[in-house]
């Protein structure tokens, strides 16, 4: 199964209530479980797929970071003619609504689980992201 079919149905599972989820394809097969809210493949193989498919933070402080919950389009304003949601210097408050991931067609919004200040944006808007990649970082107010 190549990666795009798996991030994509990683998203799909991310946007529904599912905890196991099985897919076969011709001689493909795959089997999701989410285990403590994290969507982890169950083949060893594909795990060690993932693990090196998510970009990691090297060197850095992990600190205020805001991580993909799952992988697909990011979005940082509600439409293209529209504001960004949010905007480096801005202030925050637990619950807002940071960006959107687009996956599978459905948008799912992403918000702060912290109050502060947007440092940096670390993505464009219409970029691909994986799951855990970070996609801000917010300092405490």
């Amino acid at each position: 199964m190549d990666l795009d079919k798996l991030n994509a149905l990683m998203a799909w599972m991310s946007a529904t209530p599912l905890s196991e989820l099985e897919w076969s394809e011709g001689d493909e097969h795959i089997k999701l479980v989410r285990a403590n809210g994290v969507i982890a493949p169950v083949s060893p193989h594909l795990a060690e797929v993932v693990d090196s498919a998510a970009p990691q933070v090297v060197g850095g402080d992990t600190a205020g970071l805001v991580e993909a919950p799952f992988f697909g389009i990011v979005h940082l304003a509600p439409s293209p003619d529209a504001p960004a949601y949010v905007e480096v210097g801005r202030t925050i408050a637990v619950g807002d609504t940071l960006c959107t991931i687009e996956a599978m067609k459905t948008f799912n919004a992403v918000s702060g689980e912290q109050g502060g200040v947007v440092k940096e944006i670390l993505v464009k808007s219409g970029e691909q992201v994986s799951l855990g990649q970070p996609l801000f970082r917010i300092s405490a107010s």
